[in-house]
């Protein structure tokens, strides 16, 4: 990435890390603790393929509520996500997990390390450089028949802006490439991937989750894919 580039992402994550620690209460009451029925029956989805001992990662895990289905299965977790106060709160919810708090831009693990990579309302926090460049490297750390299940707004951010303020009292920072665009992300930097499921989906808000976020619905892009044997 650029000099520019790289200062941009610095100033994205930094808005992402403060905005989730502002509304880290609030967003585990609204949504991780009433998660859309698409992210429900995705995450059910992914933990039936999935046996115990199975070696996962979770960018992005929130207060970890989502991430307990995971451990259920018996399944080893790591758990990252940007913001301290999100930490704090997976920490209490999931302390079987190795629980990261850091930027997933700065994780390193060796090919072929983990059979399952969620990526729920994560990866949409990065610029478009950086976007391109985790998936790279998710393919990389997923074993050879591994799964990648991740969503993205059905929306390019030129249809909307990059810095929302006031959402769920926060200021916070995405970037939607749109649903082509999200086809063209793991075609070119996804490459040794095969997607098997691909949805877009209007979800409808419960009634407190909406007054919050002053939307009766959300839709996003949803894809399952699978790292080839060979």
């Amino acid at each position: 990435m650029t000099a520019v580039q790289q200062n941009n992402a610095t100033h994205a994550h930094k808005l992402v890390a403060e905005g989730y620690d502002v509304c880290a209460d609030a967003y585990k009451t609204l949504f991780s603790l009433k998660p859309s029925s698409t992210r429900s029956r995705w995450t059910d989805e992914l933990v039936s393929t999935l046996s115990p001992g199975s070696n996962i990662i979770e960018l992005g895990c929130g207060s970890g509520d989502m991430t307990i289905p995971f451990i259920q299965r018996g399944c080893k977790v790591t758990a990252v996500d940007i913001s301290a106060k999100q930490i704090e709160l997976a920490r209490k919810a999931i302390p079987e997990a190795t629980i990261l708090h850091t930027d997933m831009m700065s994780l390193d693990f060796p090919p072929n390390t983990f059979d399952a990579v969620a990526a729920f309302y994560s990866i949409l926090h990065l610029p478009f450089e950086e976007q391109g460049i985790i998936m790279e490297r998710i393919t990389r750390w997923l074993k050879p028949g591994g799964v990648v299940v991740a969503n993205f707004p059905s929306e390019g951010s030129e249809n909307s802006e990059d810095v929302v303020e006031h959402w769920l009292g926060a200021t916070m920072y995405w970037r939607g490439l749109g649903v082509e665009g999200n086809r063209n992300l793991f075609k070119k930097h996804g490459k040794g991937l095969t997607v098997i499921k691909d949805e877009v989906v209007e979800d409808v808000l419960q009634k407190d989750t909406a007054a919050s976020v002053s939307a009766p619905t959300e839709t996003f892009h949803w894809i399952w894919a699978v790292k080839n044997e060979s």
